[in-house]
């Protein structure tokens, strides 16, 4: 949502996305890749974020209902099994995992990429919503 402020006369966009971590019950969650680069238009990648899935939904009692890979962002629909489970850290590691995955592989293959020390952190811009 954009803000105006009469006072200064600036302009900022306010975030207005409510978590309702720790209750069992059904999540829908969106998250695009950083800038909305297509980073997950490659077999490769797309794969990268399966195994992730895969293996991080095996360490967490969390269920996992649907998901759709598009090019630039990702959907799932999880609900965790217990309660007090925080859905947004299994989600993070799932992109930790790709994030990381990805950095390194771009510093073999492609060498003009000038990746920082936080370039892993910056794969994904994080955005949920509620049902």
């Amino acid at each position: 949502m954009r803000i105006h402020d009469e006072s200064s006369g600036k302009s900022y966009f306010s975030k207005r996305r409510r978590r309702f971590e720790g209750e069992r019950r059904p999540h829908a969650l969106t998250f695009s890749c950083y800038h909305r680069f297509k980073f997950l238009d490659r077999d490769r990648t797309r794969l990268w974020f399966v195994e992730a899935l895969q293996a991080e939904r095996l360490k967490w009692p969390i269920d996992l209902w649907a998901w759709v890979i598009m090019p630039e962002h990702v959907h799932l629909i999880v609900s965790p099994r217990e309660p007090g489970v925080f859905v947004g850290r299994f989600v993070g590691k799932v992109k930790e995992t790709v994030s990381r995955r990805a950095v390194a592989w771009l510093k073999e293959h492609s060498p003009e990429w000038r990746g920082g020390p936080d370039a892993a952190l910056s794969v994904w811009v994080a955005q949920r919503q509620e049902d």
